[in-house]
């Protein structure tokens, strides 16, 4: 083999400037949100640069024993960087839902470790180097070295795993949606440089005589790498799996990165947009949802936090939807939203149905109570005066004695009754009689509290309850109404009549210790009023 008439030390240079190339790419990564396969993707920059600076010192140094131990330093990069990238590969494709498992991580790291050990260990067994030869003489000396039955155990197996990778990225290229193809396509390319070096290296085809021109890639490598950052959003609109069941779901399904961009979408979801003649505007794989306002604004509007379907309506064209918005993490991160939105015009057509129907029920329903209280009403009251007849008195007797005795207080009953009420119907006529019954009832009304009862007994007979007042009270009380009774006047078809009552008083339990006993009570006080000359008030009175 001809020897260099390069400095090897040139070599160094452009491996230095590979691996603050790799370094300036994780920096570059690190800043972004975090994705699937980013620590596999530090990883394999970390075993580049380590790759890179051993075989720089190689390369820098001038004694054959110095170049030998750089390079076998070197062989943990060289098998950590394939393994990084097949990792990153994979979990950037199939990390979210297929995961490499602990078991194969662990495999992985101990073949590196043995490969790396071995290395290490060479002069003690020549598994890995034969033999090594010094060619030229310094700085122009390359170290020649002859493989031996490890080397190419490590080097099948580290095939095998980059075919796994590239086998990935094809199957990806083949099922992904179109936008993510130009990723797929610059990481097949970018994989295919470094390896395409080292198949020829190990070949025997160098572009300089024994010189692994592999690492010296990692220029280009990292170039086409930023590349897919900056100009693509590698990493930034992460692909999510996108298969014949995704496009098969009837409505609309969207995956928002941590930006608002659409970064998948289904079928389904171009409905959504359908009026719209801007492109941009469109529901569609790398726009915004700012571009389109009626669906940003609908969704900006729920609430994070709940996990339950929310309901939004957008107006163009006129649709209401269910929506859930499920986050999508990933180490901890939250980089997205799947957004799940289910049609449900169908089903709120169905509501303002049920709702009409409902409110024609109200309104029945409504109809029907108020015609139960009304027939109640009209079943407890006097036609005549407006008073609470008797049956309203059966029903309001218990509830009012119940309270006197929880209260412990008293309850008046007055038996009231109009003087001379028939010489008045003889006199002035029935339709008479009845206009001084309804003035009664009108009186009697106004000149009580709200808190007491008056009541229509029958004929020209009333009854008023006094409940919570003492004897005293409740006789001034009755006085006093019946006084100011007798003071008016009631008109009658031009006359003016005048009219009085007498009434009879007894309380309860002071008295009675019922109803019906304080009812006979107050008549029989009531008769007194009478038999003593009428228009007058007795309280009952044993004996």
């Amino acid at each position: 083999m001809t020897d260099i008439h390069v400095p090897t030390h040139w070599f160094s240079a452009t491996l230095i400037v590979a691996a603050f190339a790799s370094i300036a790419v994780a920096g570059l990564t690190l800043r972004l949100a975090a994705f699937p396969g980013r620590r596999s993707f530090l990883l394999l920059q970390a075993a580049a640069v380590w790759w890179c600076i051993a075989v720089a010192f190689e390369h820098w140094a001038d004694l054959s024993e110095s170049k030998r131990f750089w390079a076998e330093t070197a062989w943990l990069g060289i098998i950590a960087t394939p393994i990084a990238w097949v990792l990153f590969i994979w979990n950037y494709i199939f990390g979210l839902s297929r995961p490499v498992s602990p078991k194969i991580l662990w495999a992985l790291a101990i073949f590196v470790a043995l490969t790396w050990g071995t290395a290490l260990t060479n002069d003690s067994h020549h598994l890995f180097y034969s033999s090594i030869v010094p060619t030229g003489s310094p700085p122009y000396m390359i170290n020649k070295y002859t493989h031996g039955p490890a080397f190419y155990v490590a080097n099948a197996i580290g095939t095998a795993i980059l075919v796994v990778g590239e086998l990935s990225i094809v199957y990806a290229i083949l099922h992904a949606n179109v936008f993510y193809r130009v990723h797929y396509y610059g990481l097949l390319i970018t994989s295919l440089i470094p390896w395409g070096a080292n198949v020829l290296h190990n070949a025997g085809y160098d572009l300089v005589p024994n010189l692994d021109q592999t690492p010296h890639c990692f220029v280009i490598l990292n170039m086409i790498l930023y590349w897919l950052i900056r100009r693509y959003h590698l990493f930034d609109l992460i692909p999510i799996a996108h298969n014949m069941l995704f496009d098969a779901i009837p409505f609309p399904v969207l995956v928002l990165d941590a930006e608002s961009r659409i970064v998948e979408c289904n079928p389904a979801s171009q409905s959504l947009s359908e009026n719209r003649a801007l492109s941009k505007n469109r529901v569609q794989i790398g726009a915004s949802l700012k571009d389109i306002p009626d669906l940003h604004h609908a969704l900006s509007e729920l609430s994070p936090e709940t996990k339950a379907p929310q309901e939004i309506f957008m107006s163009d064209p006129p649709r209401h939807f269910d929506v859930v918005q499920v986050p999508l993490s990933y180490d901890e991160h939250t980089i997205g939203h799947l957004v799940l939105m289910q049609d449900i015009d169908h089903r709120k057509e169905i509501e303002a149905r049920l709702q009409t129907a409902h409110d024609d029920l109200q309104v029945q329903l409504q109809n029907n109570i108020s015609l139960q209280l009304q027939l109640r009403e009209e079943a407890i009251r006097d036609t005549l005066t407006g008073l609470y007849n008797r049956r309203f008195f059966d029903e309001l007797a218990p509830v009012l004695l119940a309270d006197a005795d929880r209260s412990g207080s008293t309850l008046a009953a007055v038996m009231v009754d109009i003087d001379h009420f028939k010489q008045l119907n003889d006199r002035h006529g029935h339709l008479a009689g009845d206009d001084v019954l309804r003035a009664t009832g009108v009186f009697l009304r106004q000149n009580v509290r709200q808190s007491d009862v008056v009541i229509r007994m029958g004929g020209e007979e009333f009854l008023i309850l006094f409940p919570h007042t003492q004897e005293e009270q409740s006789f001034e009380r009755i006085e006093t109404i019946r006084d100011n009774f007798a003071r008016q006047s009631i008109e009658y078809d031009g006359i003016l009549i005048n009219a009085t009552f007498s009434a009879g008083m007894a309380l309860y339990p002071v008295d009675a210790h019922s109803m019906n006993d304080l009812l006979r009570l107050a008549d029989t006080a009531l008769y007194q009023a009478k038999n003593s000359g009428r228009n007058r008030c007795c309280r009952w009175t044993p004996g």
